[in-house]
């Protein structure tokens, strides 16, 4: 769970870490989000770290970076799927997951211009960090 906490780009509620785990609420619960409850701050029903030192911690010190890209993919896997085509959190941030989980022809290919066109008519200029993104992978 600190994992994904970490590499999540905003507070995450039990069943979406649930889906992006493919485990059940209950064990993600029990086994997850129990023994670390009291480093989590819970607003309105998702868990983010109570404090950006601790998030800090947690990506510095615990995790490899393999490990954090690892948690990224894990999110942009789940992202990727059908029932999340509605959730905000995947046009705003898949492509962020993407390029952080160093799985670069996933973004190419799944970041192209049908994507584009939807994330601008829905966020707008936030497109533009999908566009550095893509740059940036073209470049590499």
């Amino acid at each position: 769970m600190l994992g994904l906490l970490c590499a999540a780009r905003k507070p995450l509620s039990l069943p979406e870490l649930a889906q992006a785990t493919g485990q059940k609420q209950r064990q993600v619960h029990e086994q997850g989000i129990r023994p670390v409850r009291q480093f989590l701050l819970d607003l309105d029903g998702t868990y983010t770290f109570y404090h950006a030192r601790f998030h800090d911690f947690v990506s510095r010190e615990l995790l490899y970076q393999a490990e954090l890209a690892d948690y990224h993919r894990l999110l942009a896997r789940w992202l990727q799927q059908p029932q999340t085509r509605a959730h905000d959190y995947r046009w705003t941030s898949l492509a962020y997951h993407l390029w952080a989980s160093g799985d670069r022809d996933a973004l190419l290919a799944t970041v192209n211009r049908a994507f584009l066109a939807e994330k601008a008519r829905r966020f707008g200029y936030a497109v533009l960090e999908d566009v550095e993104l893509l740059s940036r992978a073209l470049l590499e």
